[in-house]
């Protein structure tokens, strides 16, 4: 078995990728987002909030050591509309995805 650690999985690419890779029969996924979209009987939800330590320090990584392999996908990131070097460290521990737009 294959277990792919995602983040983001919530929406846009970490979401497709975690779809695409539940293709594989042999594939496991751990979700890691604020929201769970996927249902499928290989996907594992864990909710977080990579900006909060609190969160980051109750992560919990399911690894029963009958994995082949564990791939980690960094796929979480802020939006944020300013410049990184620029923005006050307040800030950038704040920062937040904005909501998706209304179509």
């Amino acid at each position: 078995m294959k277990l792919y650690i995602i983040t983001g999985t919530s929406s846009g690419i970490g979401r497709a990728l975690a779809l695409e890779v539940l293709k594989d029969p042999t594939a496991h996924v751990l979700g890691l987002s604020r929201r769970q979209n996927i249902e499928h009987e290989r996907y594992t939800h864990q909710r977080i909030e990579l900006s909060k330590i609190a969160d980051l320090e109750n992560l919990h990584f399911p690894i029963s050591g009958n994995e082949k392999e564990v791939i980690l996908v960094n796929n979480a990131g802020i939006i944020k509309r300013i410049p990184i070097l620029d923005m006050p460290v307040s800030e950038f521990k704040q920062a937040r995805t904005p909501p998706a737009p209304s179509v």
